[in-house]
Formats: structure tokens, C-alpha cells, sequence
């Protein structure tokens, strides 16, 4: 190999190796793990709102999403669990408490939830989070998820909502994306469903 090219490999080649780690690292949401519910006794609200629900698990080669709330509302919308897993050869499904069985979605259905959740802040959330002090009608949110093996959960209290608005727009197109394929009308706040700040 002659100077030139050692020398083109030598500066090039890492740019172009790193660029594309950084695309890849935008595109799914990457995250250490955290516990399924906090040791500490006085968030035990995190381990109230998943309890009885299956453990969260990604099938093989793939990943999952979670969203759980509840709150005061009566009927469909007041609480219930939407999951969005996306398989090894891409294909994904949603679950929601409104349909019995997975829908299968197309391509275009939700395109850009998974960047959209890795550019959030989720992988920096503590797993219990408080944002306000008033709770009169608030909804708790819990947003799970396993990556690549790694499972990490955030729960956000009644008091003040989800927070940073990046996530909860994203739970929020999830939300409202869930409700229309189930067939219901949008949730009492269309535009801002999850997110209450």
C-alpha cells in the first residue's frame, strides 16, 4: 500500500467511522440500566403503578416500549398501558388497552419515536421524578423500555406531569397515535395529552 493511502486511512477513516457511530447513537435510545423499583420505600408509587403488569422483556434481536398511566379520569382514557415493541427484522407491533391484540404497524406509523426518545433525556432521568407540588387531578406516567438487553424505567408523579417536554411530546404522539388506531376520539387535551406542566 503505497504512503498516500496509509496516510488518507490513517485521518480519514476514524472521521468517517466515528460520523457514523454518532448517527447510529441518535437513532435508539441507549441507557444504562436501572432497577425495575426503587430500594427507597418513599417512591414506592414507581413499583404501585407497573405492579401486576407482565415484566417488560424485548424479543430477541429487538426492543420494547412501555408507557403506564393512571389518573383520576373514569373509563378509557383514565389508566392503561400502550407498548410498542419493534422485532430483529424491523416489523413492529402495538398493544393497547383499548384492542385485544397487536396491531402490526406500517413503516410510516410512528417513524420517529425511537430517535425522538433518544434525543429526549430519558437516558438521564432519575427513575422517580417529581416536577411540581400540585396534585389535585394529576396522572402518574411511567415510561419503560429495554435495549440491547438493557432495561430502564422513569416515572414521572402527578405532581406537574411529564418532564422535559421532549419526552412527554414523544409519549404524547404515542398516546394520541394508540387512541386513533384503537378507534377512540383524542383524550381530553389532543395537543398535550401526557405532557401537563
Amino acid at each position: 500500500m503505497n504512503r498516500a493511502k496509509v496516510l488518507w486511512l490513517a485521518v480519514c477513516l476514524p472521521a468517517f467511522l466515528f460520523g457514523h457511530a454518532a448517527v447510529a447513537d441518535t437513532t435508539l435510545p441507549r441507557f444504562e440500566d436501572s432497577g425495575r423499583c426503587p430500594m427507597d420505600k418513599s417512591v414506592s408509587n414507581v413499583c404501585d403503578l407497573i405492579d401486576g403488569l407482565p415484566r417488560l422483556e424485548a424479543p430477541d434481536g429487538g426492543r420494547v416500549y412501555r408507557e403506564t398511566w393512571s389518573g383520576p379520569l373514569m373509563g378509557p382514557m383514565g389508566h392503561g398501558s400502550i407498548v410498542l415493541t419493534v422485532h430483529a427484522n424491523g416489523t413492529r407491533t402495538l398493544q393497547t388497552p383499548w384492542h385485544r391484540g397487536a396491531f402490526h404497524l406500517s413503516p410510516s406509523d410512528l417513524p420517529d419515536f425511537e430517535s425522538d426518545l433518544a434525543r429526549s433525556g430519558f437516558d438521564k432521568l432519575p427513575v422517580y421524578s417529581r416536577w411540581g407540588e400540585v396534585c389535585i387531578d394529576g396522572v402518574a406516567t411511567a415510561l419503560e423500555a429495554v435495549v440491547d438487553g438493557h432495561y430502564r424505567i422513569a416515572y414521572f408523579d402527578h405532581c406537574g406531569g411529564v418532564h422535559p417536554e421532549a419526552i412527554a411530546q414523544t409519549l404524547d404522539e404515542l398516546f394520541v397515535f394508540a387512541a386513533g388506531k384503537s378507534g377512540l376520539s383524542d383524550p381530553v387535551n389532543p395537543d398535550h395529552p401526557t405532557f401537563r406542566g
